[in-house]
């Protein structure tokens, strides 16, 4: 039986949950289990493409598994991982690069829930703390255009027909996503420095985090913030743990060091 372009969907978008799955794993037993079944869908995949039918039923029995794997894995994580509780978001209905998808659902999130809570009308800092965050959102500002063209170039990917343009274009693609990694990672790098010193000024009894007990109050939107009425100093906590995640995820130095 074949299956449903929605079917044919479901089982990519599987295999995707599956790597992130792996990666917030804490134990080896769990980490084998999940890649036995990511060797199986894989499996799968490949009948897809050369054309073999499915048996739709497949995709219930590793849905199923799917999900009783993100459960156990919230289960046994006292603090909830980012990897496990960031909604997934697909970059482009273009992309088949799971790693792309995770990179831009982390940045979304970073977008929607830290960015508001770190700018000047909530976050009080002196001179030298107020020139590293303006600094740091100038590079956000800057990075965020290049994801912006990634996103665009995708589509222009998906509408090139000669496979000599396709072929060009991949490798200039591919050497954009290069160049993204390291601005993500110098990005993300420059972000920790500025949590951790925040957080070094705070235990150290300086003033340069000035407002670390105040409540957080999201008056500029109308839209859910999760950390709505969180006190601020616990929010940068939750930003230096959020980055640590993210630079984990990546794996990338900090280029900066080579400047």
């Amino acid at each position: 039986m074949s299956l449903s372009k929605k079917e044919i969907e479901k089982i990519y978008q599987i295999k995707d949950r599956l790597l992130l799955t792996y990666k917030a794993a804490s134990t080896d037993k769990q980490k084998k289990r999940i890649k036995s079944y990511l060797s199986k869908v894989e499996l799968i995949i490949e009948d897809i493409e050369r054309g073999v039918n499915i048996d739709p039923s497949e995709l219930n029995i590793f849905s199923s598994a799917l999900k009783n794997e993100e459960e156990d894995i919230i289960e046994e994580n006292d603090e909830f991982s980012y990897n496990v509780k960031i909604d997934k978001l697909k970059i482009s209905e273009h992309n088949k690069d799971s790693e792309m998808d995770q990179i831009f659902s982390f940045f979304v999130y970073f977008e929607n829930n830290f960015y508001t809570s770190l700018g000047i009308k909530y976050l009080k800092l002196d001179y030298n703390f107020n020139k590293k965050r303006d600094l740091f959102f100038a590079h956000f500002d800057s990075f965020k255009i290049l994801l912006n063209q990634y996103i665009d170039d995708l589509g222009l990917l998906h509408e090139l027909r000669f496979s000599n343009q396709i072929d060009q274009y991949k490798s200039r693609f591919e050497q954009q996503k290069k160049y993204l990694l390291v601005k993500l990672s110098e990005l993300l790098h420059e972000l920790r420095d500025f949590t951790r010193s925040l957080l070094n000024d705070l235990k150290h009894g300086k003033n340069g985090f000035i407002n670390p007990d105040e409540v957080f109050e999201n008056k500029l939107s109308f839209e859910k913030n999760e950390f709505e009425g969180m006190i601020m100093q616990d929010i940068i906590k939750e930003v230096n743990d959020f980055v640590e995640e993210f630079i984990e995820i990546i794996r990338m130095p900090d280029f900066r060091k080579n400047l």
